[in-house]
């Protein structure tokens, strides 16, 4: 007879009545209860432009440098700091019109992302036995160094895309100049949240504005989703009433 525990074929039960097996996957709790994930629209100085990127806590502390511009301990990324406290991970969207976007650059190369933080890099190049050696610079800190002999051999950094038809010569400091953050407009959240709507791993959803019809759009994409899509995210703005449970 078959009973809780599978077929039995002999008498062999101290007691009688269902015997149960409980069988669990080995770490159920990854599959069916990981939660930590964000989505965060934000204005920055550094990075990727018009596109959702994701960024786990592991990577935000070891690159944050790269990846924001700003080492963990810097003041400009004190919310992010506070962001990563809870989250594992977040999908995060650089605000502004890419079209007014500007890179810094120099007559040796062109600062790797577009943004105010790009005018913080200085390039100083030194000659020696036909070579040049070339050092980056960001806030006076060296992030990279290169000894070659032309520009050509120069190879793009995690902060300048160089310039292969620059001539080499050497100098003390130049500075990279004109970068500029874009104009930030309402149309910018509505681009976040128009790709953010296919992760549907988002736990909460977030913004950092006291404009009422941003925050009002956020709360009412936090709605949409929770009730007609069935993402049970939570949505995060500043002094909305939104009323709802999300």
């Amino acid at each position: 007879m078959a009973l809780g525990g599978g077929a039995f074929t002999a008498r062999n039960k101290t007691l009688p009545g269902a015997y149960v097996n409980f069988i669990s996957l080995a770490r159920v709790g990854a599959t069916f209860s990981e939660r930590g994930t964000a989505a965060f629209a934000l204005d920055l100085d550094w990075g990727l432009e018009d596109r959702v990127f994701t960024v786990t806590a592991a990577e935000f502390a070891k690159n944050s440098l790269s990846i924001f511009g700003y080492d963990y301990g810097h003041e400009k990324l004190k919310g992010l700091r506070d962001l990563f406290a809870n989250a594992a991970t977040v999908h995060a969207y650089r605000l502004g019109n890419p079209a007014s976007h500007r890179h810094a650059d120099c007559e040796y190369g062109a600062a790797r992302f577009s943004g105010r933080r790009g005018n913080d890099l200085t390039l100083i190049i030194t000659e020696g036995d036909n070579q040049y050696t070339v050092r980056t610079l960001l806030d006076g800190v060296l992030v990279d160094s290169q000894t070659v002999t032309n520009a050509e051999q120069l190879v793009d950094n995690d902060f300048v895309i160089w310039d292969d038809e620059a001539i080499l010569t050497a100098t003390a400091g130049i500075p990279f100049t004109g970068g500029e953050n874009g104009e930030i407009g309402i149309s910018d959240y509505q681009r976040f949240l128009a790709q953010i709507e296919s992760y549907s791993d988002v736990n909460a959803i977030g913004v950092c504005s006291d404009n009422p019809q941003i925050n009002s759009l956020f709360a009412g994409f936090a709605k949409r989703l929770r009730d007609q899509v069935g993402i049970k995210l939570q949505c995060v703005v500043f002094n909305h009433a939104a009323d709802h449970e999300g």
